[in-house]
């Protein structure tokens, strides 16, 4: 799986003191976001960089903590361990994907290898001694005993799907189905754990974060941010935010506080959580794209009538263009792999993937 990017930024400018219930803080394409105690870590894909800074601080000074790594692409901490995921270079070879760890209470933090030899390690988790990981390129989940030496990988569920995000809520481990847009969670206690839907029809779904009961997960393509009670048989989708070109890839949540890595605008951005223009998804009509990635075509669904359309690269070049009804299909073969935007008149673009 690949991931699109705008321009590189490489240093860390705060836009407002943290006391402010919105602000934001410049980050070279976040891929990955977490919070330890007042310290927020976040990796830097394209630059190969894992910095943090203090959320305390009205004026914080990003401080970089690992620099020379390949796409990283998750972290989870235990104890002082930092533990953290890297793709790997883009050569060619989907196997060369790891997960490390650093002490985080050393000046000079030495990286040790956990496990390498892995497809597109995506996201990690921790609970106890076992590291749940997501490996897109496999589309599988798997754990590790960290408390082992050179542990060997134990699959935990084999996906028809690409996974994206995981994250552990007591014995439930919830994941998004990336692909096929779908937010999934399986019993970590059940020695053959079946997959239970928790949530269909998203676009996406990239990552996620709770707060109590509260789910929230963001939305790559559709650059939603939004929330479900998971206490609910039946939960209800709250979209909480919508962030234009946002690209949102990972969150976190303190005090009441929701932080956003913007992938695409290159920065992460803080909320009060109160301060949001929270609705039922479910009250608006939508306009959405399926399949997402796509490979031969794609389907418009929640047009009230014809639309002229126009698809650009993200370099903003046009790269087709036509008519389209509800629920009507657009060929999209001849496009090579990569992200591109569906535009309907002045409305905000729909990003898709061909792949």
């Amino acid at each position: 799986m690949k991931l699109f990017y705008f321009s590189l930024i490489t240093y860390l400018l705060f836009n407002c003191a943290n006391a402010q219930s919105t602000g934001e803080f410049v980050a070279d394409a976040p891929s990955d976001i977490l919070i330890n105690g007042n310290d927020l870590y976040f990796c830097e894909y394209n630059n190969g960089k894992i910095s943090k800074i203090d959320i305390t601080d009205s004026t914080p000074v990003k401080t970089e903590i690992l620099t020379g790594l390949s796409r990283p692409s998750g972290m989870a901490i235990n104890g002082n361990d930092l533990y953290f995921s890297e793709i790997g270079d883009d050569n060619g070879d989907p196997d060369d994907g790891k997960i490390s760890k650093i002490d985080i209470t050393d000046s000079s933090p030495i990286i040790t290898e956990v496990l390498t030899g892995l497809s597109t390690p995506f996201s990690i988790a921790i609970q106890d001694q076992d590291l749940y990981f997501s490996e897109s390129g496999d589309r599988s989940i798997s754990k590790i005993d960290i408390t082992t030496i050179s542990p060997p990988p134990v699959l935990v569920s084999g996906l028809t799907s690409i996974p994206g995000g995981i994250i552990l809520h007591n014995n439930d481990l919830y994941f998004c189905e990336y692909s096929s847009g779908k937010i999934n969670k399986i019993d970590i206690t059940d020695s053959s754990p079946v997959a239970t839907e928790v949530i269909t029809g998203l676009t996406t779904p990239r990552n996620l974060a709770f707060d109590g009961n509260d789910l929230y997960f963001c939305e790559y393509s559709s650059d939603k941010i939004s929330k479900i009670d998971i206490t609910e048989v039946s939960p209800t989708i709250i979209e909480i935010n919508t962030i234009a070109g946002a690209g949102p890839s990972s969150l976190a949540i303190k005090n009441s506080t929701i932080y956003v890595s913007e992938l695409d605008n290159n920065k992460i951005s803080f909320s009060n959580l109160s301060t949001l223009n929270v609705h039922n998804s479910s009250m608006q009509q939508k306009v959405k794209v399926f399949p997402n990635p796509a490979n031969t075509y794609i389907e418009v669904s929640g047009l009230n009538k014809r639309k002229d359309y126009i698809i650009y690269n993200t370099l903003g070049v046009e790269k087709n263009n036509g008519i389209i009804s509800n629920n009507g299909k657009i060929n999209i073969q001849n496009l090579a792999n990569g992200m591109y935007l569906l535009k309907f008149d002045n409305k905000k673009p729909i990003k898709f993937i061909k792949e």
